[in-house]
């Protein structure tokens, strides 16, 4: 999550630097009796793309939110450290176990999509066969499951049918 903000972030700031660049040169000889009306349609497409990734950065904040995800990793990464160095015992799994709430807590909502991709993706690594994996539509596979459930209602019913069944056949 945290790479994938930070490049949201690092392509608004070049779609901003780039366009906006542009359509200032576009707009340089406005008083030129040259000036056509495709550097101008031009300037005001380019401008509107200024406006649009200044706009998609200001309002969805991917800088903070990919501090937030980095912050949280490096958290639970010190815990696992701390819990690898520790010979545990119940008050220390106690103790270890209010810590990863406490981290918990402080996470953003929870994307199902991007988890269950996750899921997928660790799966695949694992050889499990494709046929067994949870499947997700191309919406639910684009960059914008970042942001958006869609149809995550869909694939819930799904798995809790899958689960039903499975508990049908052990009876």
């Amino acid at each position: 999550m945290s790479d994938f903000y930070a490049r949201a972030h690092d392509v608004a700031l070049a779609v901003t630097a780039l366009t906006g660049t542009s359509a200032f040169a576009a707009l340089l000889p406005a008083d030129s009796p040259h000036t056509s009306a495709f550097t101008l349609t031009l300037a005001k497409l380019l401008t509107a793309m200024v406006a649009a990734a200044t706009t998609a950065d200001l309002v969805f904040n991917p800088a903070k939110k990919a501090d937030t995800y980095e912050r949280l990793h490096r958290r639970f990464v010190e815990l696992n450290a701390e819990m690898a160095a520790t010979i545990p015992d119940e008050t220390k799994l106690q103790e270890f176990t209010v810590q990863r709430l406490k981290i918990e807590a402080d996470e953003p909502p929870v994307r199902r999509l991007i988890d269950i991709r996750s899921q997928n993706d660790e799966c695949r690594s694992r050889g499990v066969p494709f046929k067994d994996l949870e499947p997700l539509g191309f919406l639910q596979r684009s960059p914008l499951a970042y942001f958006f459930d869609f149809n995550i209602h869909a694939i819930e019913k799904r798995k809790l049918n899958s689960e039903r069944k499975l508990e049908q056949r052990k009876k």
